[in-house]
């Protein structure tokens, strides 16, 4: 999830700096010539004889085999619901600090006022 973000909000900026080198007005969407050839990037599913599908097959059971993990469902549920409250705790760890009302009130406060 963390290296998910990472990449997301790298792809941002990288967004934001040549859209700003530019005077023209900014297109947010893709034109068609510019969007990602996925038969490229998404190769086709592997033959039903072969190692390759038998592999496929085992990661697909082994990821049905996870839902009955109750503290990864936690996480995955905790993750579903994405927020200001999300970002207040998966930023706590990295910046030292336990971000609440109690332990840190302007960090807090300012977050809420800023995504408001």
């Amino acid at each position: 999830m963390k290296k998910i973000m990472m990449i997301t909000a790298m792809m941002m900026l990288a967004v934001c700096a040549s859209a700003q080198s530019d005077n023209s007005p900014v297109n947010a969407y893709f034109t068609t010539s510019e969007m990602p050839d996925m038969l490229k990037w998404c190769p086709a599913p592997p033959d039903t004889i072969g190692a390759a599908f038998a592999f496929d097959i085992m990661q697909y059971m082994w990821g049905k085999e996870m839902r009955n993990d109750k503290e990864r469902a936690a996480i995955a549920i905790r993750d579903a619901v994405y927020g200001i409250d999300c970002i207040i705790r998966e930023f706590s760890e990295p910046f030292g600090l336990q971000i609440s009302k109690e332990e840190t009130p302007e960090i807090y406060l300012r977050q809420y006022l800023h995504h408001s």
